[in-house]
């Protein structure tokens, strides 16, 4: 019995460890958000007072499928994309000086999608157009 506490207590670290780390979106999820997608609203999340509405285009451009780590810091906007109105799946958007990420959560699972360098300096434009 000794022996397998070790065990157990490992295998319960390794289910914690795994439990912590993160993933970009599956790719049925992925592929749905960005060859599906008619639009997206980004919402600003400082004081909620704009919103702009961006063509379905511009999330295959710039949204990778490439995971990243959670951005630390606060988060600049959040994003629900939409196929004829109909969310099919929401995420927060986060900027940071080198990049970004957006990270999204479905069903208390948490996926981090990053973002290339034309679609942080796009999202950056877009929370700036929201909060005029």
């Amino acid at each position: 019995m000794k022996k397998l506490l070790p065990i157990l207590g490992l295998l319960m670290l390794c289910a914690f460890v795994n439990a912590q780390s993160t993933s970009a979106l599956p790719t049925p999820v992925y592929n749905t958000m960005v060859f599906a997608s008619t639009n997206a609203e980004v919402s600003l999340i400082d004081n909620n007072s704009g919103s702009v509405s961006i063509a379905a285009s511009y999330l295959q451009s710039y949204i990778t499928d490439v995971n990243v780590a959670r951005p630390a810091g606060e988060p600049a906007a959040s994003i629900s994309c939409k196929v004829h109105d109909t969310e099919i799946v929401a995420g927060t958007i986060y900027l940071t000086k080198t990049g970004g990420a957006i990270v999204f959560n479905i069903n208390g699972t948490e996926y981090v999608n990053a973002l290339n360098s034309e679609g942080a300096d796009f999202f950056r434009a877009a929370v700036l157009t929201a909060s005029l």
